[in-house]
């Protein structure tokens, strides 16, 4: 119970950050004209600031220390000492948070080429990984179990780089990586407490508390429109990639009976951001094959494709909230009845077909 009073102070703080900083930062945008300028790809037809994500990392951090102040003030025993700090690896963490926020707010201000960014997300990969276990175990996908650390140590880094990235190109419509983040991080927050590192659930509830504000101003907005641009979606990527490298690590410690070790597996925890990872992969393995760099931004996104047959943007958005939570509720409750096998593939096959109908339906609309 007291854990869950600290998780709600933690999402004031940040909720009432956003509400008084968001319209501050939309005029101060207008007056710099910071904007996010519309173009054949883009959905929006007017400028929009963008500059959203500037007041992520700040709010968040001034959210999590302060709180964690408050707990070891008011509650000594959930005090930890600084060895186990730093073996979480929450020294590491923040000062990657440093790193890929400064990285996306060069981006929204100046325009940064592909490359550095690339060069800024494996520099946070190598300070979420190296200091901590690397993902060694596969639990029986593709039959892999054990995996020596000269592979597990460079895959990490690669699952923790394709996770940011894929926060960056899913935010395409109105309140989408948003949304998609509150799912993830809501249900991140949960299993953190189930697992008993109730300490990282307040970094992910305060997030929550940040994100909920920009959604509002972000879905309904008109005259305080705003984007989170790059800096808000590689920050989201960046702090769901490092609570899920903490549930990959511990994952064994199971605190209620009604959830069972069985129940997080390597493929129950990817169906937590099943939406931006399938769309990454689908569209980078595309581009690829069609010889163009996997960098090279289209209209091919999930999005796009329920819009082509006709949908709205909102209405777009709410269809592929929902599927992400199907997924959660489906990978989790199925996780210690179906093989690991089974459910990846049957995941990845479910996509596939809803994207083959998308195309075939945005075909007969052409015609």
């Amino acid at each position: 119970m007291d854990s869950v009073i600290y998780f709600v102070i933690a999402f004031c703080i940040c909720f009432f950050t956003g509400w008084v900083v968001f319209p501050r930062i939309v005029l101060f945008a207008k007056r710099k004209r910071l904007f996010d300028i519309p173009n054949a790809r883009k959905v929006h037809s007017q400028q929009i600031p963008r500059l959203g994500g500037f007041i992520f990392m700040p709010s968040i951090l001034f959210s999590y220390y302060f709180v964690r102040g408050l707990q070891c003030t008011f509650l000594p025993s959930t005090s930890i000492p600084i060895e186990i700090l730093y073996r979480e690896t929450i020294f590491y963490f923040f000062s990657s948070l440093f790193i890929i926020a400064a990285v996306g707010l060069w981006d929204d201000l100046k325009g940064l080429s592909y490359k550095y960014k690339l060069l800024g997300q494996l520099c946070v990969a190598l300070l979420l990984v190296l200091p901590a276990p690397p993902v060694d175990n596969l639990d029986g996908l593709f039959g892999i179990y054990e995996i020596p650390h000269w592979i597990s140590y460079p895959l990490t880094i690669l699952i923790v780089m394709v996770i940011i990235n894929a926060f960056n190109l899913i935010d395409g419509i109105d309140g989408l990586c948003s949304g998609l983040s509150i799912i993830a991080l809501s249900a991140l927050t949960v299993l953190l407490c189930i697992t008993g590192n109730d300490k990282l659930a307040l970094l992910s509830s305060a997030t929550i508390g940040i994100l909920s504000v920009f959604f509002y101003y972000n879905y309904f907005g008109k005259r305080m429109k705003i984007f989170m641009g790059d800096c808000g979606s590689l920050t989201l990527g960046c702090i769901t990639a490092f609570l899920l490298l903490q549930l990959v690590e511990r994952h064994e410690t199971i605190s209620f009976s009604f959830f069972r070790n069985d129940n997080i597996t390597i493929v129950s925890l990817m169906s937590l951001i099943f939406i931006p990872l399938f769309d990454t992969t689908r569209l980078f393995i595309q581009r690829i094959c069609s010889g163009r760099s996997p960098f090279n931004a289209d209209k091919n996104h999930i999005h796009h494709k329920f819009m082509e047959i006709g949908l709205t943007p909102h209405q777009s958005l709410k269809i592929i909230l929902s599927i992400q939570i199907l997924y959660i509720i489906a990978n989790f409750l199925l996780a210690p009845t179906v093989n690991s096998n089974i459910l990846f593939f049957a995941d990845i096959a479910i996509a596939m077909l809803l994207i083959t109908y998308l195309n075939r339906q945005a075909e007969k609309k052409s015609r």
